[in-house]
């Protein structure tokens, strides 16, 4: 059998063709078959593998190399610095929707601690939340926030269920159904609703290209049309946003303008337009005025 030095040489050769980050993947499936950090491999590089161990690497790699995305091999992928449990129920977080949570965390009231009578606590609603990937992260650096997560997908809330609970968090709760349909009827008005929307249009090429071929197309496409889920986030978030409230919505490279239209018909006011860490257009923040008018 081989030692981990061949071994991970092997696996390196083996991802060259299908991935341009071959080195580190190559150092995660290997940790992934021997149940240790990146490190072990370094230290214990003379170790040898078992004949399962090497069969359950030929397996990963083969899966690999056929396309599946390495968040779904692995299961799991890392969103602000947290590891959240990811399958093919969800889409997989990506790094410039962290740019959502940088807003968020800037933008929500702060809660004075040594106020002599305490205010109730800010809420954020994430519409979407897929693994809850956005709520969770708001969740644990705003212990002070009550969060609220909703998802059409009964499979994707156990899922998020299960990573609030990986990360003991206490001021989240989730909600099945689509949209605002989901709160319950007792629901109070809300400081921020935050999203990032299925927002591809169907024919776009990119759903048949890379990690997209493997997600549900319905974290992903909204169909032909490809802003309907922000219209009826926009349209529905009157309804539940207090005067002043925040709406966050990730946007694809090429609607932003569509998107600044639909804000600018009535009720928002101060829109702020972001880009990613890449210079790309990606979120579009607004506050809502239930007296202003265009």
């Amino acid at each position: 059998m081989p030692d981990i030095a061949a071994a991970l040489a092997t696996a390196k050769q083996a991802l060259r063709s299908c991935t341009d980050s071959h080195d580190l993947e190559a150092q995660l499936l290997l940790s992934a078959v021997l149940d240790c950090d990146r490190t072990h491999l370094i230290a214990h590089a003379e170790d040898r593998l078992a004949s399962a161990q090497l069969e359950q690497l030929q397996n990963l790699l083969a899966r690999r190399c056929r396309g599946e995305p390495l968040a779904y091999i692995l299961g799991w992928r890392e969103f602000y610095g947290l590891r959240l449990s990811v399958n093919d129920a969800v889409l997989i977080p990506r790094p410039e929707t962290e740019l959502l949570v940088d807003l968020a965390l800037e933008h929500l009231p702060q809660q004075l601690a040594a106020a002599p009578r305490q205010p109730p606590p800010a809420t954020v609603l994430d519409l979407g939340t897929g693994s809850g990937a956005i709520a969770i992260s708001i969740a644990r650096h705003r212990p002070d926030v009550q969060v609220m997560a909703t998802d059409l997908s009964t499979t994707a809330l156990q899922l998020a269920r299960m990573n609030a609970a990986s990360h003991a968090l206490e001021n989240i709760s989730f909600h099945a159904g689509s949209w605002y349909d989901a709160l319950p009827e007792t629901c109070a008005k809300i400081d921020m609703i935050i999203s990032n929307p299925p927002y591809v249009a169907a024919q776009d090429v990119h759903l048949l290209q890379g990690d997209c071929r493997h997600e549900p197309s319905m974290a992903l496409t909204p169909g032909d049309d490809d802003l309907a889920c922000y219209r009826s986030i926009i349209t529905g978030a009157t309804d539940y946003l207090l005067s002043g409230g925040l709406l966050l919505l990730e946007h694809g490279h090429d609607q932003r303008q569509r998107l600044l239209a639909l804000l600018q018909e009535t009720c928002w006011e101060s829109v702020q337009c972001h880009d990613d860490i890449s210079g790309i257009a990606r979120v579009i923040m607004a506050k809502y005025n239930p007296d202003h008018s265009r």
